[in-house]
């Protein structure tokens, strides 16, 4: 599974990218911050490893999860291409949100989240496409967002 983390600038992105997949950037990782980040992290499994431990298979594979930190959502990166063809390679999004107070790191107005979120809702117009395909599978829905709640609905 390959799960894209996203968000606005200075929320918190990298530091969750780092925790789930234990890999530490360089300073030279962020000199293009519409570059993205990719690492894996292994799914631990207790019965697998009793079960592993049990019959002594010759190979024993974990489950794991592959992690693409993109970059800060910004005015302009829906309509970057490079911006949008990580977002399309991904199965699912996290959207990190910004929720803590701090003065060294800079936030244009009251700390609010779900300002924030529906501030920068998606709009990926004619990007929109991929998600349909992605969220109705082959049955044909389609995913429309609802203009006036915000949320979407299945059509």
């Amino acid at each position: 599974m390959k799960t894209g983390i996203i968000g606005l600038p200075h929320v918190g992105k990298t530091s969750l990218f780092g925790i789930l997949t234990k890999v530490h950037l360089s300073e030279q990782a962020y000199s293009n911050p519409r570059e993205a980040h990719i690492g894996v992290a292994k799914v631990p499994d207790e019965a697998l490893d009793k079960l592993a431990a049990l019959y002594r298979p010759k190979k024993l594979t974990h489950a794991s999860v592959e992690y693409v930190d993109v970059g800060a959502i910004g005015q302009d990166a829906l309509k970057e291409t490079a911006y949008v063809g990580h977002l399309r390679q991904v199965d699912a999004l996290i959207h990190v949100l910004r929720a803590f107070e701090n003065d060294a790191i800079p936030h244009v107005g009251p700390i609010d989240p779900l300002r924030d979120i529906n501030k920068r809702r998606f709009r990926f117009n004619g990007q929109r496409s991929w998600t349909d395909r992605k969220t109705a599978g082959a049955t044909g829905k389609r995913f429309k967002e609802d203009e006036d709640s915000g949320t979407g609905a299945r059509k």
